[in-house]
């Protein structure tokens, strides 16, 4: 139930391996969270649309767009992280619910720093985002901060 590129893929290429049917992210070609959502909101089991399953992966991420990624105009992708983070244990304390007797595996990354900076575009090839979150942040802040405008900061372009 963790976020992705915290081993997701490897979590269910062993559980394939261990003769469990997996499936990672999406099921024809729409997220497993939709599906789950939609078996909810038809007061279905929240896996009744997926129970052809025995293990998910890389379905339940609150952290998608945790700050705005940098584009032309520093055009923003954030969404209201907290609303995500409630909507994610929400899903999770459901899955616990319709299923007392499944396994969880919290899957994580010990360097947090290095990790968000895998999950960002870096439109500043000079700075190592993996390396230099903290660079990489103040450069975000100085060319995509609000007080620019939509267009940010026309110098960063």
């Amino acid at each position: 139930i963790g976020p992705s590129s915290a081993a997701t893929t490897a979590i269910r290429d062993f559980l394939v391996r261990h003769g469990l049917r997996a499936v990672k992210s999406y099921y024809r070609a729409r997220d497993i969270s939709a599906w789950i959502n939609e078996a909810l909101q038809q007061g279905k089991p929240a896996l009744h649309f997926l129970d052809e399953y025995d293990a998910y992966t890389d379905f339940l991420y609150p952290f998608f767009s945790r700050i705005a990624w940098c584009s032309e105009g520093c055009e923003s992708h954030n969404e209201n992280v907290t609303k995500k983070v409630h909507h994610y244990l929400h899903l999770v304390s459901t899955l616990m619910w319709h299923y007392p007797y499944s396994k969880f595996i919290f899957n994580t990354r010990t360097d947090v720093a290095r990790w968000l900076a895998s999950q960002m575009f870096n439109c500043w090839p000079s700075i190592d985002a993996k390396l230099n979150w903290t660079a990489w942040l103040n450069k975000h802040e100085e060319c995509c901060n609000p007080s620019w405008g939509d267009l940010g900061n026309i110098v960063c372009c």
